[in-house]
């Protein structure tokens, strides 16, 4: 990519520039790369080019699944994604009855994902916490993940995960449209609560 910008340097004055630059969801470079040149004369061109890393940071739940124990337990496991370019630490992947502002039920501390590493979650709750005496009621279940750091896409980060009182999970539990600034496996929104 290119992007052009104009301005006048005297001889021996120094300047900042800026730009913005939109970087795609799908950035797999860790360094960018600008050089400078001269639109007269081009007299020293050694020191025309400067470098700098892009520090990207993109945690995902990417599915999650329920299911129901011989010893009548529900059985949480899922899949957390580091999408970014940076190695995450400190991942705090929360669920919750029903919505992000639901109870939290437990927590499963994750110590780092590393850049493009997949890594499995799984958590035991109680089976008592369903309707088991009504065979209509739905349950849901929202996991959540985050961690200390600022990311470029916070859609990704949350499934909601549907189910009977059989512990029969009703929907994908996929993450199946992350870029979507409007998730509705939020909620609602794209930020934490």
């Amino acid at each position: 990519m290119t992007k052009d910008m104009e301005m006048e340097i005297a001889a021996g004055e120094q300047k900042m520039i800026s730009m913005d630059l939109p970087l795609s969801q799908e950035l797999n470079r860790k360094e960018i790369t600008v050089e400078l040149s001269v639109s007269q004369r081009k007299l020293t061109t050694e020191n025309n080019t400067v470098s700098t890393e892009i520090h990207s940071i993109d945690l995902a739940v990417a599915q999650a699944s329920v299911s129901l124990t011989e010893n009548k337990e529900l059985l949480i496991t899922g899949t957390l994604v580091n999408k970014g370019l940076e190695d995450i630490t400190n991942i705090h992947t929360g669920i919750y009855h029903s919505t992000l502002t639901g109870e939290k039920l437990d927590e499963i501390v994750t110590d780092t994902i590393k850049a493009g590493e997949t890594v499995t979650f799984q958590s035991t709750l109680p089976g008592d916490m369903m309707y088991q005496d009504d065979t209509k009621q739905l349950n849901a279940l929202m996991i959540y993940t985050e961690s200390d750091f600022e990311e470029r896409n916070y859609a990704n980060n949350g499934v909601r995960v549907v189910f009977d009182a059989k512990g029969q999970q009703l929907n994908s539990g996929k993450n199946e449209d992350e870029n979507d600034e409007n998730n509705p496996n939020l909620g609602g929104g794209n930020t934490p609560g």
